[in-house]
């Protein structure tokens, strides 16, 4: 289910920025189905814009390579940004290595595709808030 711009919801956990449709929504069903409340674009422009309308998730799940607006161009958005400075990023890439990391960028994890999604669930357990229960 793709992000709805004009409503705001308190309770989203989780910002889930992907441009395989597929992938993007099959892994944010299976995080619905363990509770999270997910919000799903396609790419990093669409990601400021639903941040601008009021959203402000407790994790962002990242591609790198995305059209229109990549991950790290959306990361250095993000940092800009006092509001959203410290939200933890989960990075989900075809480039990246997968592990917990710590770095002043506020990536807190690689995690390479394909990923076994009881290793996703693992990471968003670990760095997402689950919000108004």
């Amino acid at each position: 289910m793709p992000a709805d711009p004009g409503s705001v919801d308190e309770r989203v956990d989780i910002l889930y920025v992907e441009d395989d449709v597929a992938l993007r929504e099959s892994s944010c069903e299976l995080l619905r189905e363990e509770g999270f409340q997910v919000a799903e674009v396609g790419d990093g422009a669409a990601a400021l814009a639903y941040l601008g309308q009021g959203h402000h998730p407790s994790l962002v799940i990242l591609d790198l390579q995305m059209p229109v607006m990549g991950g790290y161009e959306f990361i250095a958005h993000l940092r800009s940004d006092p509001r959203f400075a410290d939200t933890p990023v989960l990075v989900v890439s075809a480039v990246a290595q997968s592990g917990i990391l710590a770095g002043p960028d506020g990536v807190v994890a690689y995690l390479s595709k394909p990923f076994e999604i009881e290793a996703l669930i693992g990471y968003v357990r670990r760095f997402a808030r689950r919000r108004g229960r």
